[in-house]
């Protein structure tokens, strides 16, 4: 599969006036994710490849595509388990962490997604391998697509919880002390039991983890299957 879609590929060969430089569509979606693409401009990548600003619009049409194509880019490049013959739940943690570390790498690959980016053309690849891991191990096609759709939805909500933590940590700030903060400026009446149990909600040590609610999956499918967990299935941050 390539890293762009194939109706860009013709502007490859377009050659800029006076001294050109030659570079593939990759080249430019490499030097985008090695700036960040957070805050990503056309201006910043031009200089890092040493071109002229008019040269990537040969290959992309705006900031926009250009941030969309390498999100699909970062996707496909990020290193998803290997099926080493594992247990499923070991198999369907190492896939999780996999994913939660690709989508805290850089915020913009959320922002992505929620913009229209990231979407099957970037999934399709990991999708083949899941499915051939899990009906190896006795799933059925249907079962191995919900697993592989919950997981996913887990680990999304909880990279972009976890982004969160780290803009509020970069505020000087935490979910705990936010929380904190706007539950006291209530009275006693308004928030009767957040007031009563307010060490309990504002208790960010989890904030972002998608381990524990993972587990809580892995059992439920376990228990479904008739079947024991193994020990500490794999799923350390």
């Amino acid at each position: 599969m390539t890293d762009a879609p194939a109706a860009r590929s013709k502007h490859q060969a377009v050659r800029s006036v006076g001294r050109p430089r030659r570079l593939a569509l990759d080249q430019v979606l490499d030097a985008a994710l090695e700036l960040g693409l957070d805050n990503l401009t056309m201006a910043a990548v031009a200089s890092r490849l040493g071109v002229g600003v008019a040269v990537l619009y040969s290959y992309v049409k705006n900031r926009e595509e250009l941030v969309r194509f390498a999100s699909i880019r970062a996707a496909h490049q990020h290193g998803f388990p290997e099926d080493r013959g594992q247990h499923w739940a070991h198999y369907v943690s190492d896939y999780a962490r996999g994913l939660y570390e690709m989508l805290t790498s850089n915020s913009q690959l959320i922002a992505s997604f929620l913009e229209g980016g990231l979407g099957p053309e970037a999934q399709i690849d990991s999708a083949e391998a899941w499915m051939s891991a899990l009906t190896e191990r006795g799933f059925t096609p249907q079962e191995a697509v919900q697993l592989l759709r919950v997981v996913g939805q887990l680990v999304l909500g909880c990279a972009a919880t976890a982004i969160h933590a780290r803009a509020l940590a970069a505020n000087g700030t935490s979910y705990s002390a936010a929380a904190c903060k706007a539950i006291n400026s209530r009275s006693d009446e308004e928030l009767p039991l957040l007031k009563r149990h307010i060490e309990t909600f504002t208790d960010d040590t989890q904030y972002g983890s998608w381990e524990d609610s993972l587990r809580l999956i892995l059992q439920a499918v376990a228990a479904e299957r008739e079947e024991a967990l193994p020990p500490s299935p794999s799923v350390k941050r």
